[in-house]
């Protein structure tokens, strides 16, 4: 493969990309392209980098859209930065489970009780 890639060539295509609304996909062919990376990389290199930055893309972006959609309090909180202070009565193994996200895959439920304001979201 040569880097003698004509500029209208890539305008054509990274335009079908966006059309296709595969957008992260022409930013990454034109990136590729543009950093003469690809003398180096054979075809299947080169598709398999397009669809896995288009497809951890979309991942986050359908995650981050959640996140938005669930209008949490506190969109950064995360179960590794719950403290588990004796008074708290919080079991560390338990929560080191619920972590794993088994539960949903064994189509379990999990209630989590407590008084109001003492952080169960």
């Amino acid at each position: 493969m040569t880097t003698t890639f004509p500029n209208k060539r890539l305008e054509e295509l990274t335009q079908k990309l966006r059309q296709m609304r595969l957008p992260i996909m022409a930013a990454q062919l034109r990136a590729i392209y543009t950093e003469e990376s690809v003398d180096s990389m054979t075809p299947l290199d080169l598709l398999e980098q397009l669809v896995t930055e288009e497809f951890y893309t979309r991942k986050q972006n359908a995650i981050d859209r959640n996140r938005k959609k669930a209008k949490l309090s506190n969109t950064t909180a995360h179960l590794r930065d719950i403290h588990h202070s004796p008074e708290r009565k919080i079991n560390a193994q338990v929560l080191e489970q619920l972590a794993t996200n088994q539960y949903i895959y064994s189509q379990r439920n999990v209630i989590i009780q407590g008084a109001t304001g003492t952080g169960k979201s």
